[in-house]
């Protein structure tokens, strides 16, 4: 009596058979009229439908990065005039790297970043006063001469009152200094956070489920109504506070001048992981970064890093620390282990 698979079999079965697809995918990009190579490929889909599923899974997705445009570019700007892209490589039938750069993992990561790419732009248009694209920092000169100064990929509503100023921080990352009034406090509202001050300098970033808020000088008020009971905490220069997707506060201490340092095109990392690192570069590159080396992701480092070139810092750090970086196309940038 045949024994069926094991749940764990069956997905470490699949797992192989999306590494072995890409694979194929790559050697075939190598040489597209070898007759052998086609006829071995052959072989291989007709070990299973599995297999001829995976095969036409991962073909698919590498014509997709081909063929996507730069994230956002239908929102931002007008599209360029067609040039030479991955996806006349692809339709030749090469590929330019001959040996395994990413496996199933990619593919899929591939598919979710196509899926999303350009509907949050569309709706963010909508709800807000000032929307950034991807690499385009810009500095708003508020009407009571505060200023602002929006990272990419961000997104602002201000709405002033005769007896407030309200910025609504819908996406990214924002740097405010503000002109005291003390008949008109100013608060950004992140969130689940809000924060209220007379007159200060401060950075506040939306994360996954969070945020975090820290000061340059002066002193703020952060109430976080994103959880029960709601946490109210008094900032002044040189801390910072971190709120987590679960609601969990961690309060931290920065060098004071390294806040808001992103907005001169630096990233200043102290103990940080790389991970951590390649989430502030994303906004900065005008495709996919995929890590596929979690040793290398986990790792803590101190620097400063330029987001000029997000691709260079990137290549950096994994020339570094033992990985390798991989730009398949304009659009993808994939980091595997050495």
């Amino acid at each position: 009596m045949t024994v069926p698979p094991t749940r764990q079999q069956a997905d470490h079965d699949r797992e192989r058979i999306d590494d072995e697809a890409a694979d194929w995918f790559l050697l075939l990009s190598d040489e597209p009229d070898d007759p052998m190579l086609r006829a071995r490929l052959e072989a291989w889909c007709g070990r299973s439908p599995l297999h001829r599923e995976v095969w036409e899974r991962t073909r698919q997705a590498y014509r997709l990065i081909g063929e996507a445009p730069p994230r956002h570019a239908a929102d931002w700007r007008p599209s360029p005039e067609p040039s030479a892209t991955a996806a006349a490589v692809v339709a030749a039938g090469r590929w330019p790297y001959g040996r395994r750069l990413v496996a199933g993992g990619v593919a899929l990561a591939l598919f979710a970043w196509l899926a999303v790419a350009v509907a949050p732009g569309m709706l963010l248009r909508l709800q807000a006063d000032q929307v950034t694209a991807t690499a385009e920092r810009r500095t708003l000169d508020l009407q009571d001469g505060s200023r602002v100064v929006m990272a990419p990929e961000s997104a602002l509503d201000v709405a002033y009152a005769e007896d407030g100023r309200t910025v609504r921080l819908l996406a990214g990352q924002a740097f405010f200094e503000v002109t005291p009034d003390v008949r008109r406090p100013f608060r950004v509202l992140a969130g689940g956070i809000a924060i209220t001050v007379l007159g200060t300098a401060f950075d506040v970033r939306l994360e996954e489920g969070g945020g975090s808020v820290a000061v340059r000088h002066g002193l703020v008020r952060v109430d976080v109504t994103g959880r029960e009971p709601p946490v109210s905490r008094r900032l002044a220069a040189g801390q910072s506070i971190r709120v987590a997707a679960s609601g969990a506060i961690r309060p931290e201490s920065v060098e004071p001048d390294d806040v808001g340092r992103w907005t001169r095109g630096l990233i200043v990392a102290r103990d940080k992981s790389i991970a951590e690192i390649v989430d502030m570069l994303r906004p900065y590159y005008d495709g996919a970064i995929v890590v596929r080396d979690d040793a290398f992701a986990g790792l803590r480092v101190s620097g400063i890093y330029d987001l000029g070139d997000p691709v260079a810092t990137l290549r950096n750090l994994a020339s570094l620390h033992g990985a390798v970086l991989r730009q398949v196309s304009p659009w993808l940038v994939v980091v595997t282990a050495r």
